[in-house]
């Protein structure tokens, strides 16, 4: 910014202001977001976790279904590497981390949770091979019946476990709570995504994930009550064999399963790396942090950019009124 504006004084006062309100404008729309963006992927190596080591795109999909909190970003990371990916998120709902475009989907998500048609294969089966988390987690059903030959994974943790950690990150991520609320009214990514987010989690808790029992996602992260009945039920109804057939589910629990098992039910090779342990608690509160952290970074500097467009404006008409009145006297 500095260099910019030192260069600009060799110039007129109308060019200096175009160039300090261009580079404004352009920390604020660029860099800001990818400076967001640097934190939104907190695990250290995770870039490469993404690519995978398998190279082969396996024919079958997989999909998990459990909700967001039990293990689901470790179950991506686990199919991308088992050569299942690319594999949607939530994150990729709302970060595009694979570049692959999903702005419209949480419009489809709501409209499907309300009993709308959806045409399954361009959300899920153009381009992508998997998926988990949080909406897709919920639509047993409807998967099965798109995708007859999928295969299922159920992640599970108990009840109080997955309540504490729910409240502990994304209840906050998605909270209405002032400073989040004011998040989806900047106008760029992925912030102007969240207000469709939050319609998205109501119609999806309220149809899918726990009918009778939570109206809204608020619901889920107000009573531990409400959310581990919500759980331990649909748990119950997966398990049942009432969604999906038996012998195409997998339940996975968490710090038991990892990846000798997943390989093979997925019928693959087992890798020799670890199975991944990412998004703890700790790592979700500092992606929040970090975003409420930039909300306040690209106000400061829009109240800036505004202010210095006021003292440039004033001197472009002082200046204009002082040559008037010197060439008066003249």
């Amino acid at each position: 910014f500095f260099l910019t504006t030192s260069k600009s004084n060799q110039s007129h006062t109308e060019g200096y202001s175009k160039q300090i309100m261009k580079t404004l404008i352009y920390t604020l729309f660029y860099y800001i977001p990818i400076f967001l963006g640097s934190f939104v992927t907190v695990t250290e190596g995770k870039d490469d976790m993404l690519k995978g080591n398998n190279t082969t795109r396996n024919s079958t999909m997989v999909f998990g279904l459990g909700p967001g909190r039990t293990g689901t970003e470790s179950l991506r990371l686990a199919l991308i590497e088992l050569g299942f990916g690319p594999t949607y998120h939530m994150r990729e709902i709302l970060f595009q981390e694979q570049g692959i475009p999903t702005y419209d989907d949480m419009q489809q998500w709501t409209e499907a949770a309300m009993g709308q048609e959806v045409d399954w294969y361009d959300l899920l089966g153009k381009d992508w091979g998997s998926g988990c988390d949080y909406p897709l987690s919920v639509f047993p059903e409807e998967l099965h019946a798109a995708f007859p030959d999928a295969k299922f994974i159920l992640t599970k943790r108990p009840g109080k476990g997955w309540y504490k950690s729910l409240t502990n990150t994304i209840c906050g991520f998605s909270s209405e709570k002032y400073p989040n609320k004011f998040l989806q009214y900047l106008p760029f990514e992925p912030f102007r995504r969240f207000s469709k987010q939050t319609i998205m989690l109501d119609a999806v808790t309220k149809y899918k994930f726990a009918p009778g029992i939570a109206d809204s996602w608020a619901d889920l992260c107000s009573s531990e009550e409400i959310a581990i009945r919500a759980l331990d039920e649909w748990n119950q109804k997966v398990e049942s064999g009432g969604v999906v057939p038996l012998d195409k589910l997998f339940v996975f629990e968490l710090g038991k399963h990892g990846y000798r098992e997943l390989s093979e039910f997925l019928g693959v090779k087992e890798p020799s790396t670890p199975y991944p342990r990412v998004n703890s608690t700790n790592e979700i509160k500092f992606v929040i942090r970090m975003m409420w952290f930039a909300m306040f970074v690209i106000i400061l500097g829009i109240v800036l950019s505004v202010g210095i467009l006021i003292f440039i404006m004033k001197t472009i008409v002082n200046r204009r009124r002082g040559s008037s009145s010197s060439k008066k006297i003249d």
